[in-house]
């Protein structure tokens, strides 16, 4: 999952190119509070490893997303944002 961490990526890409045939970067465009997003990837940093990178856009918004209401309680808010994550991440890793 790739979420506007440039430095880390290319820290990761850099290390692991001997060692891998593809990098596969997934970029949804909802955050885990459930707002649209616009993508952030940006491939022109990237075009040392261009043949290597395996590029997905994750655009369904899951079922069971929860609206994360500023008058929330923290406790709901984090409670929405930990279900909204992980139901994110599980219809990911079922793309």
């Amino acid at each position: 999952m790739y979420f506007d961490e440039e430095v880390v990526l290319d820290v990761r890409l850099n290390t692991l190119d001997k060692y891998v045939d593809y990098f596969v970067i997934v970029e949804s465009s909802f955050t885990h509070k459930g707002d649209n997003k616009n993508l952030t990837f940006n491939h022109n940093k990237f075009e040392k490893f261009k043949n290597k990178i395996i590029y997905l856009v994750y655009d369904k918004q899951p079922k069971g997303i929860e609206v994360v209401n500023e008058n929330d309680s923290e406790d709901e808010k984090s409670r929405k944002y930990i279900l909204n994550a992980a139901l994110r991440e599980n219809g990911q890793r079922n793309f």
